[in-house]
């Protein structure tokens, strides 16, 4: 598969690009907080605003968004349990 069609096929479940970055953009800016992140903590945020964006962009059933979702929250919640020291 070449790029072109790559960039189609993801399309049909993802959206436009420009719209979905727009998207994403602005849902990271809304969830942006005042406190501190850890990279680990910020990144996750900010992917599942892209995948929230690409749920609003593209295919809102496509399962894959949603176990994307789900995956990024477990890996930033069992990072946090094994490394937070209040």
């Amino acid at each position: 598969m070449d790029t072109a069609e790559l960039v189609a096929e993801k399309g049909k479940t993802h959206g436009s690009f420009d719209l979905t970055a727009e998207r994403a953009s602005n849902l990271q800016d809304m969830t942006r907080t005042r406190i501190v992140e850890p990279p680990v903590v910020r990144h996750g945020r900010e992917m599942i605003c892209v995948k929230l964006a690409r749920i609003a962009s593209g295919d809102p059933l496509a399962a894959e968004h949603w176990d994307d979702i789900a995956g990024y929250a477990k890996l930033v919640a069992d990072w946090l349990r094994e490394n937070r020291r209040d």
